[in-house]
């Protein structure tokens, strides 16, 4: 075939295809015709076949005023009036008062701009719409659908690059006086919508905005302008000012967002308060967002002010948050983090406490400690509204900047997983803190600068304290249960303590109480106790003054009395080994070893034993050899315990037995001996290391009247101790009151009285013979006297004694 012939092929089939496209493009631009011209019958095709079963449109008149410029170009005026949008789900209402527009446009080259000279639409009646609500547990497949964040803003800024490229628009309208959303179950929001652009602004392409909102407790306006010519420019698209107001917050500021490079920048700075009753919180947040299409990335600065508590504001805090995002899903299936730090400032330590605390801990006191909040959370779980199984939604962890010195050193930490399984989130929290104190003794002397004083004998150790909080803080019938080791290892020359404890804290649901279990096991317990004399009875424990279990003037009756907070304490208090107590004191030899197993039960009362290993009680020129003593604890918290022990007494020619039984303050006492001896005589040897007919006449008055006061339970434990340990010269009983005095032989020339008995001395005398017709006496008078107060009294009468 020639090339003419090719040509004239060609040729032909280029006129049939541009035959086709002109017969298209007729049949278009009469099916747009008649679609224009025949509004009524085409919408009603399209409603038929095109739009959703639910959605009813209609309208109260359409105009539509065509005027050829050219053979290809048209201008046209379009406006619909009583326009009316009702749908059921979700459930859409709408009343439009009037949408119009004014045009031009080509029919046959689509690449020609569309030309707006105006555009406008009234809407003055409400708008409703009450989104579709989803049923529990569809919520959590239903967010794998969708767009991204990222895929509808950069579908917005295509579609606003689009119009921008192939439209103008000289003037712009938009009036909508309140769309009111009723979400179910919630609030109802409505708000205002104001967008224009002036006629006067013709050559630029930008759109001023107007957004007022409101609810049933707060307000928001937005006012700001966009404009589409500073699209992928450094300059801002959107810059806006923006206000909130509502549930005791106020927020002012402003807001600036570019596009540029595949990616939005924005950043907020604004002035935010809070306030709740007298607490007056203020923040300055300064807020940059990057919004790319793999992540979103926040960066935050502010400072707070007006916290409660002794930290009252925070300086430079500093955040970053970090979303993932995933294309096809609203949002991804992997966890954002963030992470926020900020200086504590250590505001609770004056300068007459720092200055003490850096001279003992040999440091210097930070005025300010780091702490950091990171953590990492799902916002698909957070968001939905329900999970099929169980999901975390956000594990968090707090922690304070590490101190450590010579005195002591401290790990902060806490954290929280909060999940949801269903409709029901739960909440985990875990501790992860370390307390020390390297040197008791340096707290010691810290704390005397304070006017604390640590009592003896423990003043004078040294050694280190541990707190360790670690672990899940669990959730049980009662409420919350946080586990708190404690350990003890403190020793000086002849003292040692070695135990290890675990404090577990119950908090209450309602947070109405808190029930503490105290669990301490004793490895070693040896400290010196104080001085000891039978003579002067049993040592009396004072409460320093300055602890006040009552106020010195009630206060005044509340109306309404708060709600009453209970604190339940209970214990279990064990040796982990026989005789780990040891008690240390000139009388014992070596020690006094003690085993304890004690536990306070739930119902206040403590159960239990404390038993006393054996050992020697040395006084004067006696030794008493204690075989065993065991106390058993009862309920009643009476504090007359049952006993049952054994005493033994080692005279020249016999060996006495105590055998103990009864209560502390009842003794129940059954002497026996080897040799055998009955027991008036047992008591003759054990006073006087004598029998009977080696006595004098007195000295037998008093086996008798001793003999009387063991039978009526009249002496107590400790008086049978001082007395068997003391050489007697007298002893006088008066069955009737139970009562009995007694004088010692404390050494050549010195006596000592007691009236009443050693438990509860009511009258206390030391008499001295400095020559044969003068005797000194020092007598002393307890200052309480059956509950009442009383101020003690002491006398020393020099006596002189002529006997006829």
């Amino acid at each position: 075939m020639s090339s003419r012939a090719l040509l004239r092929l060609f040729a032909g089939m280029l006129l049939r295809i541009a035959g086709l496209v002109g017969i298209l493009a007729i049949v278009a631009s009469a099916l747009i015709w008649w679609v224009v011209a025949h509004p009524n019958d085409a919408f009603r095709l399209a409603e038929r076949y095109l739009l959703p079963k639910d959605l009813k449109i209609s309208w109260a008149e359409i105009q539509w005023r065509p005027e050829k410029i050219s053979w290809t170009q048209y201008r046209v005026d379009w406006a619909i009036k009583g326009l009316s949008i009702e749908k059921g789900s979700p459930k859409i209402f709408a009343r439009v008062e009037s949408l119009a527009a004014r045009f031009t446009f080509s029919v046959v080259s689509p690449a020609t701009r569309i030309e707006f000279a105006e555009l406008s639409l009234r809407v003055n009646e409400p708008v409703l719409f009450s989104p579709r609500s989803q049923p529990a547990g569809t919520s959590d497949s239903s967010q794998a659908r969708g767009r991204s964040p990222y895929q509808r803003i950069a579908s917005f800024v295509n579609y606003l690059a689009l119009g921008s490229e192939y439209s103008t628009l000289d003037k712009f309208d938009v009036h909508v006086a309140e769309v009111r959303i009723q979400p179910a179950g919630a609030e109802p929001v409505s708000f205002a919508l104001d967008l224009r652009k002036p006629s006067a602004d013709t050559r630029a392409r930008s759109v001023q905005i107007a957004l007022k909102g409101r609810g049933a407790s707060f307000k928001l306006s937005f006012d700001g302008r966009l404009d589409a010519s500073k699209l992928n420019e450094a300059e801002p698209l959107l810059v806006s000012a923006f206000s909130f107001e509502g549930h005791g917050a106020d927020l002012r500021g402003e807001f600036k967002a570019s596009f540029l490079e595949e990616q939005l920048k924005g950043q907020v700075k604004a002035v935010a308060q809070y306030r709740d009753g007298d607490m007056r919180l203020r923040l300055d947040p300064d807020l940059k967002v990057s919004l790319g299409e793999r992540e979103i990335v926040t960066s935050v600065s502010t400072s707070v002010h007006g916290l409660p508590g002794p930290v009252t504001k925070l300086d430079k805090v500093h955040g970053r948050i970090v979303i993932p995002l995933t294309n096809g899903a609203a949002w991804s299936d992997d966890p954002g983090t963030f992470s926020f730090s900020t200086p504590l400032a250590v505001s609770f330590l004056d300068k007459a406490t720092r200055d003490p605390l850096e001279l003992n801990c040999q440091c210097q006191i930070p005025g300010s400690l780091k702490t950091d909040l990171s953590g990492k959370f799902w916002l698909k779980t957070l968001l939905a509204e329900a999970t099929a199984y169980k999901r975390p939604a956000v594990d968090v962890r707090v922690q304070l900047e590490g101190m450590t010195n010579h005195m002591f050193g401290a790990n902060l930490a806490a954290a929280l997983l909060l999940s949801r399984e269903g409709t029901v989130w739960k909440f985990e929290p875990r501790l992860d803190s370390t307390l020390q104190v390297h040197s008791f003794k340096s707290l010691k002397t810290f704390l005397d600068a304070k006017n604390v004083i640590i009592p003896a004998p423990f003043d004078a150790l040294d050694g280190t304290l541990e707190l360790v909080a670690k672990g899940a803080v669990s959730h049980g019938q009662y409420g919350s249960r946080t586990p708190i080791k404690m350990a003890a290892r403190l020793a000086s020359e002849h003292q040692n303590i070695d135990l290890d404890s675990t404090l577990v804290v119950d908090l209450a649901k309602n947070f109405r109480g808190v029930n503490l279990f105290l669990n301490v096991l004793i490895r070693e317990f040896r400290v010196e106790l104080p001085p000891l004399d039978p003579i002067a009875g049993m040592p009396e424990m004072t409460r320093d003054k300055r602890i006040l279990l009552e106020p010195s003037s009630p206060a005044p009756r509340p109306s309404s009395p708060p709600p009453a907070f209970k604190v339940n304490f209970f214990f279990a208090l064990h040796t982990a080994s026989s005789g780990a107590i040891r008690l240390l004191s000139k009388l014992a030899t070596p020690y006094i070893p003690i085993t304890v197993a004690l536990d306070r039960t739930l119902s206040g009362g403590v159960t239990g034993s404390v038993k006393f290993e054996p050992f020697d009680i040395r006084y004067l020129r006696r030794t008493v050899h204690m075989e065993q003593m065991r106390v058993l604890m009862d309920e009643s918290g009476s504090g007359d315990y049952p006993v049952d022990g054994r005493f033994r007494v080692d005279q020249t020619q016999y060996k006495i037995y105590i055998d103990v039984s009864g209560t502390l303050r009842s003794p129940s006492v059954k002497l026996s001996s080897d040799p055998y001896l009955d027991r008036s005589e047992i008591v003759s040897v054990l006073l006087y290391d004598r029998t009977s007919d080696r006595l004098a006449g007195s000295d037998a008055q008093t086996v008798g009247d001793f003999q009387a006061a063991m039978a009526d339970r009249a002496i107590g434990l400790f008086g049978l101790w001082a007395l068997a340990s003391t050489p007697i010269r007298s002893f006088s009983y008066n069955p009737a009151t139970k009562v009995y005095s007694a004088t010692v032989q404390l050494a050549d020339g010195l006596t000592a009285g007691v009236g009443t008995n050693w438990e509860e001395a009511a009258h206390f005398e030391l008499r001295k013979r400095v020559s044969r017709s003068w005797i000194l006496t020092a007598s002393w008078v307890p200052g309480t006297a059956e509950g009442r107060t009383r101020a003690q009294v002491g006398r020393l009468v020099l006596q002189w004694e002529k006997r006829f």
